[in-house]
């Protein structure tokens, strides 16, 4: 792998692994990968801080469900909004 591609894919490993929830996952799938990406992984997060980045992002999608104008679909949950909202809440990954 050329030196640049592996920079670009090296910051992404910052990005994944900023939060505490992706960094307790990957405590336990670190088995699936060989040893050594394991410690270098292990080298690179372990003097970072942890990013709210996942959280910023769902503030702003709920700020922008709660500004949107109301729909005839949205009359149709208003007695259940729980269905609506089950399989059309938006979820961080990660």
């Amino acid at each position: 792998m050329e030196q640049s591609s592996w920079e670009t894919y090296r910051d992404l490993i910052y990005f994944v692994l900023g939060t505490e929830r992706a960094r307790a996952l990957w405590e336990i799938c670190s088995v699936y990968f060989i040893p050594e990406f394991v410690k270098m992984v292990g080298g690179m997060i372990a003097n970072t801080e942890t990013t709210d980045l996942w959280d910023r992002l769902a503030e702003i999608r709920q700020r922008r469900i709660r500004q949107r104008p109301r729909t005839a679909l949205d009359k149709v949950f208003s007695f259940r909004p729980h269905l609506f909202q089950a399989r059309h809440r938006w979820a961080s990954p990660i």
